[in-house]
């Protein structure tokens, strides 16, 4: 059954453009392409740590709690798959989709203007 609503595939293909317009973008700035991979390894931490914040902002004070408690005392790391099926089953796809959209743009668009300066 289909709403007819397609933002989260226009979400999701604004997304993938923007990944693909990364490399072309260090491409022709003529970046090895060994600090490309750096560049696109940063640029992906930033996108993520974006996304997080953008979606504990959506959290309430009870779920924030439950997110620290996937990261437990003595753990050396957070289980990610932890944490990715606390978001999925707090956010609808389409939702997480937006907001990874968003986070990328943001993200992004900061990295432009940096390096067109």
């Amino acid at each position: 059954m289909s709403t007819g609503d397609t933002s989260g595939s226009s979400s999701a293909k604004r997304v993938l453009d923007l990944y693909d317009r990364i490399d072309e973008v260090l491409k022709e700035m003529r970046i090895p392409e060994v600090q490309r991979d750096e560049i696109q390894k940063n640029l992906m931490e930033a996108i993520s740590a974006d996304l997080l914040v953008r979606l504990g902002n959506r959290l309430s004070d009870e779920d924030r709690e439950k997110l620290t408690a996937v990261h437990q005392v003595g753990q050396a790391e957070t289980d990610l798959s932890a944490v990715t099926t606390f978001f999925k089953s707090h956010f609808s796809q389409d939702d997480l989709v937006e907001e990874l959209s968003q986070a990328t743009e943001s993200v992004l668009t900061d990295f432009v203007l940096k390096i067109a300066k």
